[in-house]
């Protein structure tokens, strides 16, 4: 055959073959537009995003979550797939062992209902298709698929042992739980726009108050360093949620290990922590590194601060207020007879020096109780002390000393057990000191200027527990605080 035959008979052939595989291809445009409904088997399996149900003997579409804009279409889908291999083909589908038959995995609520989610991860029985489904995580222990999905797992406050009983590597790959290192556990997460501003005695402090920016010192002297919003953490015996809800801080006074090279006193106290745990300051923070606990990004300056210290801090100046009862002091003492009895509840401290300890003093054999504080110069100057309900020490700055026993007035006071609040205040170079009584009715107040005591460019941060100030004879003898609030406020407060 001639060359120019050749090119013409190829020409003709290709011509033949574009117009008879256009209507191929139109008709299979027209099958998908058609869903696949009417499909036969074998034309079925071949078209995408269909699914032969051996069962119904009919084509099943797989394409969206609900094919015929109908209700809960596409779980009766997933269901009539009888095929394991068909099952694992389709998509937001996955074959259950154990049941053999295929589930739907396309959604929170699949059927408009309560606790589908749940029941969803909880079919799953294998631990290679749990862990691969999204909100699910493989419960070693249990040998279980758990819903992971929400703070509350579909049956109410579940999702806290489910978290409970991850290891660290799930724990945090689940976006509901969190990773304590304090005590190498996993817990749920707290979001503090959850809270109710109820106190529930079934809960931990953490649970109940808005501890993100705190840290722990027990009377051994152990920091629980974590963020305790982190852990639900509770101490028998010393940090624990009372019967009536209440943070409550015992310190057994004659036990445990000085805090601090600087005092011969225990402690069970929280210790501010604007910088907050790890995981916050990750997330939060300005990008550098994890700061120190002395670092001024975890403190906060007082407003007459230099700019530059201003602009680096974790806040600037601070408001610590607190509703509270003191519910036991200790009785016995085997230092200064005059320290029996007394404790500091709330303060502002400083590298080494406090601008204010606040103090309540109760003497056996007294009904009530008084209450003042200790205002400490940095700059070496003497300590000022000031009354503010009762005459329990000696004023100014020769003071410091509890008057003779004889001398104190047992008239009024606030009693053990009695409820009362406080208020300590920076202000510049302000410090203001306010006592309410239990109606929120202001009690005694004083306002100090601090502007010669040397703190301007110094930081400093809050402190608020039982601080003993008293070292007890007996070893069953010991201070207790309840808190029923405890707020901190700052400006510019980085957190």
């Amino acid at each position: 055959m001639a060359p120019s035959t050749r090119f013409i008979c190829v020409a003709l052939a290709c011509v033949f073959l574009a117009v008879s595989l256009e209507p191929a291809a139109a008709a299979g445009r027209a099958l998908h537009a058609n869903s696949c409904k009417g499909l036969e088997k074998r034309e079925c399996k071949k078209a995408d995003d269909c699914t032969w149900d051996k069962n119904a003997k009919e084509c099943l579409d797989m394409s969206d979550g609900d094919k015929d804009s109908g209700d809960d279409d596409k779980d009766v889908k997933c269901s009539k797939i009888d095929s394991k291999k068909a099952c694992k083909k389709a998509d937001a589908c996955k074959w259950d062992k154990e049941a053999e038959e295929c589930m739907d995995m396309s959604n929170d609520d699949k059927d408009g209902g309560d606790d589908d989610k749940d029941v969803k991860c909880s079919k799953i029985d294998s631990k290679k298709a749990c862990r691969k489904a999204d909100d699910c995580t493989w419960d070693k222990e249990a040998e279980e698929c758990l819903d992971m999905s929400n703070g509350d797992g579909g049956d109410g406050g579940d999702n806290n042992a489910k978290c409970d009983k991850l290891d660290r590597k799930y724990c945090k790959k689940t976006s509901a739980c969190v990773w304590a290192r304090s005590t190498s556990k996993c817990y749920d997460v707290y979001d503090p726009k959850d809270a109710d501003g109820k106190l529930d005695p079934k809960r931990a402090p953490s649970r109940n108050f808005d501890l993100r920016f705190w840290k722990l010192t027990l009377n051994d002297s152990k920091e629980i360093k974590d963020d305790l919003s982190e852990s639900p953490y509770e101490k028998e015996g010393q940090f624990f949620t009372g019967s009536d809800g209440a943070m409550v801080f015992r310190n057994p006074s004659a036990d445990g290990k000085p805090t601090s090279s600087g005092t011969k006193y225990t402690r069970v106290e929280l210790r501010e922590m604007l910088r907050g745990s790890e995981n916050w300051w990750k997330a939060n923070g300005d990008g550098g590194k994890y700061p120190k606990t002395f670092d001024y990004r975890n403190n906060w300056v007082w407003g007459s601060a230099s700019s530059s210290k201003k602009k680096i801090a974790g806040g600037v100046n601070g408001v610590m207020e607190a509703v509270l009862k003191v519910d036991r002091v200790s009785t016995t003492t085997r230092i200064e007879d005059y320290k029996v009895g007394r404790i500091v509840i709330g303060q502002v401290h400083s590298r080494g020096d406090e601008p204010i300890r606040l103090y309540y003093h109760k003497i056996p054999g007294n009904k009530y109780g008084g209450i003042y504080y200790a205002h400490e110069p940095t700059n070496k100057k003497p300590e000022q002390w000031i009354n503010l309900i009762g005459n329990y020490v000696e004023e100014g700055a020769s003071g410091g000393r509890t008057i003779p026993f004889d001398e104190i007035s047992d008239k009024s006071g606030i009693e053990l057990g009695e409820e009362f609040g406080y208020k300590i205040e920076i202000d510049d170079d302000d410090l203001i000191v306010e006592i309410y009584d239990k109606k929120g009715k202001k009690i005694a107040s004083d306002k100090y200027d601090m502007s010669g005591s040397g703190y301007d460019d110094m930081w400093t941060y809050f402190k608020a527990g039982c601080y003993s100030q008293n070292v007890a004879t007996k070893s069953n003898d010991y201070d207790q605080v309840s808190f029923y609030k405890l707020d901190v406020t700052h400006e510019n407060m980085k957190s």
